[in-house]
């Protein structure tokens, strides 16, 4: 081989080198440097996460909420934005419970020295909104389970689907989809993607709803609790408990669910989702 050749071959390896070096770090970063995925947990262990776009923190918030319906409760003050709600879920002056803010750095959580409305997006890929109890310094810990951030999917609008609507025994409440021919189909294929913990039960009656978030069907005295099932009525705008298990339900023909953990006093506070 002559020289010349074995200058354009090597010449040809660098260049393939530096292309495939730069995919990778081209792979691994955000599609959009200001895009901000945000982990919501309550202080039951119910989670899910949220996805937006915005130069500023508060900016990629609000615009999540949006892609996901999700209900944010917020006043605007001098210094930035105040987040006292999510989803159903309020922060209590009187029990020192507050939503608080959190980033994920060097791959651990730590509370954010910054507010949401002076956090940089670009500087951080992942933040959490962590609802509980602040101390006399009004910290709070984080909680005890935390999925991991390489779980991370938020559900759109434009998902498609049997659209289910989860509500924890705090209160706050969120949706997801899944496809399939049976809505129990359905809820294990959103389980698939969002990480619910879903836990299905089968009967001679068919397949129904087990278990969500270690939160399962139990007995406390007298009392139990466990997972009730709604649907829509004939005129789409209200809960109905519904009588049937989700296995013998039909995808086709139930649009939306909502699951609401109970003692059978308790019925959806969660809105239906409307388009």
């Amino acid at each position: 081989m002559s020289n010349k050749m074995i200058i354009a071959v090597a010449v040809a390896l660098v260049v393939v080198v530096a292309a495939v070096g730069v995919y990778f770090v081209m792979g691994n970063d955000k599609k959009d440097p200001n895009e901000i995925t945000f982990l919501i947990e309550d202080d039951k262990g119910v989670y899910f996460w949220i996805t937006g776009t915005g130069e500023t923190g508060e900016d990629a918030l609000i615009d999540a909420a949006n892609k996901s319906d999700v209900d944010l409760m917020y006043t605007s003050q001098s210094w930035g934005m105040y987040l006292s709600g999510i989803n159903g879920l309020e922060g209590d002056f009187a029990s020192s419970t507050s939503w608080g803010l959190f980033v994920y750095e060097d791959n651990e959580w730590v509370s954010s020295k910054v507010g949401i409305s002076t956090l940089v997006s670009s500087e951080y890929d992942y933040a959490g909104w962590f609802f509980g109890t602040t101390d006399e310094n009004y910290d709070m810990l984080l909680p005890e389970v935390i999925p991991d951030v390489k779980e991370a999917n938020a559900w759109d609008k434009n998902s498609g689907g049997v659209i289910f609507t989860i509500e924890s025994p705090s209160g706050m409440y969120f949706r997801v989809s899944g496809n399939g021919e049976t809505v129990y189909d359905a809820m294990v294929n959103a389980n698939s993607k969002y990480d619910m913990k879903f836990v299905g039960s089968e009967s001679a009656t068919g397949k129904g709803i087990e278990g969500l978030f270690d939160y399962v069907k139990f007995q406390i005295g007298d009392v139990w609790n466990w997972w009730s099932t709604y649907t829509l009525n004939d005129t789409q705008d209200d809960w109905v408990n519904s009588a049937k298990k989700i296995g013998n339900m039909k995808a086709s023909e139930v649009p939306q669910v909502c699951f609401i953990y109970t003692d059978g006093t308790l019925t959806p506070v969660a809105p239906i989702y409307t388009a």
